[in-house]
């Protein structure tokens, strides 16, 4: 693949915001979250001008550090799925626990925390996208907000999924597989964050 060379900072601005829309895209980030990350990335590649991957380290926890929540995840794509680097998502993942461990995911929406965690844990953006439509159908099939994993609830949605949607076996392994990813980061990882 040929690197784009471009002379003046504006083009390779452009360049970076114009990956990430299609990213944010990709991820399913639509209205108000997304016009907010865009910013942020915009504001990060302005004030930190240059090759993001040589963006000294100490620089990005800068930026981040005044304002966690809020920036956390966006720069948290960026590098991801845009420009990765290793030394910078090494030091992403470790603002995350120190964000996460605030209990900043309980307050959230529960597939925001969901599409946040992915990312972190660097999914692809084609598992991400699977796994967070997997959770937004459950909880819409469940009829709350917030999706419990009981076993009986999974055993029910399942004889849905094949009986009513005449969905595949490796399609209803999909969703079984979102959820229980979904168990793991959201609710255990809540309830370790919690103490309880």
């Amino acid at each position: 693949m040929k690197m784009q060379t471009f002379r003046k900072p504006h083009q390779w601005l452009n360049f970076w915001l114009e990956k990430y829309s299609d990213v944010l895209a990709t991820l399913k980030y639509s209205g108000e979250k997304r016009k907010q990350y865009w910013a942020i990335l915009k504001q990060f590649l302005e004030e930190l001008p240059g090759n993001p991957r040589n963006i000294p380290i100490e620089s990005v926890k800068a930026f981040i550090d005044s304002a966690p929540e809020e920036r956390l995840h966006p720069i948290s794509i960026f590098y991801q799925q845009i420009a990765p680097s290793k030394p910078h998502m090494e030091l992403l993942k470790k603002i995350g626990r120190s964000v996460t461990s605030g209990n900043t995911a309980m307050e959230q929406d529960p597939q925001e925390t969901f599409t946040e965690l992915l990312a972190q844990k660097e999914f692809s953006p084609r598992t991400i996208k699977n796994y967070t439509s997997s959770l937004s159908a459950f909880i819409k099939w469940l009829g709350k907000e917030k999706a419990s994993m009981a076993p009986e609830q999974i055993d029910a949605y399942c004889t849905y999924l094949s009986k009513e949607k005449k969905l595949a076996p490796r399609t209803i392994a999909l969703h079984i597989a979102a959820l229980k990813m979904y168990h793991k980061l959201v609710v255990d990882g809540e309830t370790a964050r919690s103490g309880t």
